[in-house]
This record gives structure tokens, C-alpha cells and sequence, in this order.
């Protein structure tokens, strides 16, 4: 009943799973399959017990089940976790590694057949442990290949006469063994097998970590680290196709954090930081030209101050030569950039030194990729250097239009001033240091009928010609006017008043 009641409660998690999932998300994850095979049979095999109809091979399910559960906790533990994806990714070179081995065995265990099948046992054979039907051969080659008592049953199947029946070895009934073949066959798969042979296994096994396990600048990739760029993956791929299109590259390398962070400018560098970090306050004392609206350019120029701008030059680099090698392979595929290469292209960039972790063969494919991404970057640079002057030239050229368009029209509105040069200059002017003396000459020839009138004529123009009657008349240029300056000093300031020609004299 302990077991019964474990297993339901370790069914509750599969079944949140699956309704905060969905089908599609919930069977892309195999350690999900995984939890509700284990789970299920869990319950199943107890029940039979409990019912009393489980034999032998139940009981042995059940505790198969329940071993399994505990192996839930691989996927919890991030080291083991890490060995674990590791070992399964090796699953196909693995498993062509086996085909191959596996072909050794039946080669070496045909001959060990032919040569030692009747053979005399020594003290290490048995009725398992021989050479006289293939199975059984086989099984002998596996437990040698780890190095067990190999070089015992190498001296048993080198027995010669007297210690074997029949010392004529060209007989096909002697039962004594071959010390030429027994040293040859044995020392070989020796070699072979448990040198060469478990020494490639472990080889494959660690070259899947030259791309996942490079420690750089002391980062590494860790499962939180995974699941952050799984989270930000799906916000761009809702539908789970594992492809990312290529006009979502750059929204997508502006989420990523953490190890894969490839913005150009840190997080304290944002504009919506900056804005909030440059906002005036009212203790701020007031200084006209660096405030604009709510920003304090002061503070603005301080924050930037602290922008480290050799980073930010290598930041921008590695932020161009990401994109544009993203972008040649999302080209590739209608589909756009899959999950893996995207997460391998990160890894490159941000956490492998390719010179340590790749061979020769592949260090050269990198190199040849990366010198194409760099031809590309530059000439991007020539591209949009080009478009830059050509946008500029363009809209200095906007700018002059919209100013003559603005000349033309405030022209249009100035009313045009005219002044008559038919008739002289008058010979004498009025005093204008005496103006306020004449205020009366002023206001009865303002009264006058023959008075002068300053007006605009009918086409806008400004008439102010002493013919007009629109002219204006003054009683000062009169010589009978009694108002007419008499002393010096008042006829030198006329003169001087008067020189200016044909123009509006006062």
C-alpha cells in the first residue's frame, strides 16, 4: 500500500505537466514518456500484487518500476543530467562503434571455435566457460575484454604432449592445444579489445563535449543557463517547429541573457535605464541649456561617462559576425536557423575557444566559415557607408527645397515699398529736437483738407511719392513755415538729416 500510495502521488506530476503543456509540448520532452511508462507500471504491478494474481515476473516488474522512479532524479541533478544528454547524444557513433566490434567477435570467435574446440580444459574452463559452441565463445571473449583471466586460459589452450591425449597434432581427434595460436589469438583480441576498442568508446563519448563542457573565462553551461535560452526560444517559435525565421534573428539575440548575452550595450547602458537614471529632480539646481523636458543632460553625460567603449567596439564586432552568420544559414533553409545550430552558433561565440576545442579538420571548416562571415560584415560596412551619403545628400536636399518654398511664400506677403525719386529732396527739413514744440502745426495741418495721407494703393505697394495725394506733406519743408529752424545749430543738423538723397526725410 506504501508503494501504491507513492506511485499516485508521483502520477500528479506527468498530469500537471500535461494540462500546463499541451500533447505536442509534453511528448517533445522523452522524460516525460519516460514518467508516466514508469508511473503506470508502478501502479499496475503493485495492484496485481495487492490482488494476489502477480507471480514471479510481476514482482520482478514492480521492482524494476520502482528503481525507475528513483532514476527520475537524473533529471534533477544537473550533473548527472549533463553526463546523461551527453551519453545519448554519442548514441549513434556509439552504436556504429558496436557494429563494429560486434563484427571482431564473431571474426575472432570463429576462429578461437575452429582452433580450440577440442581442446583439453585446464583448471580454469567449465562447463560455461569454454570454447566448444559459439554462444559460449562469445561470452568467454566479453568477460576477457575486461581483462579477466585472460592470460590464464591462454596458458590451458597452449597444453601440448605429454599432458594432453594425443601427441600427434595433424590428427583431427587430438585434444591438445596450439601454443602459436594460443598466444597470437589471445594477446590479439587482448589488444584489440579492451586497449583499442573500450578506449575509442570513451573517446566518442568525451569528444561530445568539445561544443557543451568548453570552460571559458571561467562560464560555463549549466542547465539554468539551458532553460533560459529554451524559454526565450519559445516566445519566437510558439508552434514548437524548432526552426527560427530569419527576420526574428535580431528580436531574438536582444532577449538572450546570462552566458548568451550578445547585446552591443550592457543592461545599465539601455535607453529606458539611461532615461530613468537622467531624469531631473527638484533638488537639482537649474542651469539654463542642460535641461531638456525632464532629462538632465548633466547626469546623461555622467552615465555615459562610465560606458566603456573598447568593450563596447568588440561587443559591436561579435554582435555583426553572430547575425550575419545566422542570417547565411537561415538562408540555407526555407525554414530558417533550427534549434541546434543556433544554440551551437552561440556556443562558438560565447564559450568555445575554437583553437582548443575543435581538431584540424574542423578548425579549418570554422576558419573558412568565419572568413566569409568577415566578408560579408565589411562589406555591409561599404553598403550602408554608401547609403549613409546618399540618405544625407538626399535630405540636405529636401532641406533646401522646403527653405526656397518658405522664401517664396513669406515674399508673397511683404507688401512691396516704393518711393518716388521724380521730384528733388526737399531743400530744408524740420528740427527734430523742436518736435515737440510743433505738436500744434502738427494737428492743424493734420486737420487741413490739403493735408498729406499715408495709405496703400490698390496692388499692395506702399506710395509715398510727393505727387501722390496719398504723400505724405510736411510743413516743415516750407520756407515761409514759422516753424522753419533760424539758428546754426538747427540748419547744420538739417543738412545733415537731408544728405541722405531721394529717401524718406523726416
Amino acid at each position: 500500500y506504501v508503494f501504491l500510495g507513492l506511485a499516485v502521488c508521483f502520477l500528479a506530476d506527468p498530469c500537471i505537466k500535461f494540462i500546463g503543456l499541451g500533447w505536442d509540448s509534453f511528448r517533445a520532452n522523452g522524460w516525460n514518456i519516460f514518467d508516466v511508462v514508469v508511473v503506470l507500471g508502478s501502479i499496475g504491478t503493485t495492484l496485481a500484487i495487492i490482488l494476489g494474481t502477480g507471480g514471479f515476473s510481476i514482482r520482478q516488474a514492480q521492482k524494476l518500476f520502482l528503481v525507475c522512479v528513483a532514476f527520475k532524479l537524473m533529471q534533477k541533478l544537473d550533473g548527472l543530467n549533463q553526463l546523461f544528454k551527453t551519453a545519448v547524444s554519442s548514441l549513434g557513433v556509439i552504436a556504429k562503434l558496436f557494429g563494429l566490434w560486434f563484427a571482431l567477435f564473431f571474426f575472432f570467435g570463429i576462429l578461437w571455435l575452429e582452433v580450440f574446440a577440442l581442446t583439453k580444459w585446464g583448471s580454469g574452463e567449465t562447463f560455461d566457460k569454454n570454447y566448444q559452441s559459439l554462444s559460449r565463445t562469445l561470452v568467454m571473449m566479453a568477460f576477457m575484454s575486461t581483462g579477466e583471466n585472460w592470460n590464464q586460459y591462454m596458458h590451458d589452450y597452449a597444453v601440448s604432449y605429454p599432458r594432453c591425449t594425443n601427441s600427434n597434432s595433424s590428427l583431427s581427434e587430438s585434444d591438445c592445444g596450439s601454443r602459436g595460436w594460443s598466444f597470437t589469438l589471445f594477446i590479439a583480441w587482448n589488444v584489440i579489445s579492451m586497449y583499442i576498442f573500450v578506449n575509442m568508446f570513451t573517446g566518442v563519448v568525451v569528444e561530445n563535449f568539445s561544443y557543451i563542457y568548453q570552460t571559458k573565462r571561467n562560464q560555463t553551461l549549466n542547465r539554468e543557463e539551458m532553460r533560459s535560452f529554451k524559454k526565450v526560444w519559445a516566445m519566437f517559435d510558439p508552434s514548437s517547429t524548432g526552426y527560427l525565421h530569419r527576420q526574428r534573428i535580431v528580436p531574438f539575440l536582444a532577449k538572450l541573457t546570462g552566458v548568451f548575452e550578445v547585446r552591443i550595450y550592457p543592461g545599465d547602458y539601455q535607453l529606458s535605464i539611461l532615461f530613468e537614471k537622467s531624469l531631473a529632480s527638484a533638488e537639482d539646481p537649474f542651469v539654463r541649456g542642460q535641461q531638456v523636458g525632464n532629462l538632465d543632460l548633466r547626469k546623461l553625460f555622467s552615465n555615459l561617462n562610465g560606458l566603456d567603449r573598447d568593450q563596447a567596439r568588440r561587443r559591436r564586432k561579435l554582435y555583426n559576425n553572430l547575425f550575419w552568420e545566422a542570417r547565411l544559414l537561415a538562408q540555407s533553409d526555407s525554414r530558417g536557423i533550427s534549434f541546434q545550430r543556433m544554440l551551437l552558433l552561440l556556443c562558438h561565440y560565447k564559450l568555445i575557444d575554437d583553437r582548443n576545442a575543435l581538431k584540424v579538420d574542423e578548425l579549418l571548416r570554422r576558419r573558412a566559415i568565419t572568413e566569409q562571415v568577415e566578408d560579408r560584415v565589411n562589406f555591409d560596412k561599404v553598403r550602408s557607408l554608401f547609403r549613409m551619403i546618399y540618405h544625407r545628400k538626399k535630405f540636405l536636399a529636401h532641406l533646401e527645397a522646403k527653405r526656397k518654398q518658405e522664401r517664396q511664400l513669406m515674399g508673397n506677403d511683404i507688401p512691396e515699398i516704393v518711393v518716388g525719386g521724380e521730384s528733388s529732396p526737399p531743400a530744408h527739413g524740420r528740427d527734430i529736437t523742436r518736435a515737440h514744440f510743433d505738436r500744434d502745426s502738427w494737428s492743424n495741418e493734420a486737420e487741413s483738407p490739403s493735408a498729406g495721407r499715408t495709405s496703400f494703393t490698390n496692388n499692395g505697394r506702399f506710395d509715398m511719392s510727393p505727387s501722390s495725394p496719398n504723400s505724405l506733406h510736411s510743413p516743415w519743408s516750407d520756407p515761409a513755415s514759422p516753424t522753419r529752424p533760424s539758428n546754426l545749430y538747427r540748419q547744420s543738423a538739417f543738412n545733415t538729416l537731408s544728405q541722405g538723397g531721394p529717401t524718406l526725410h523726416s
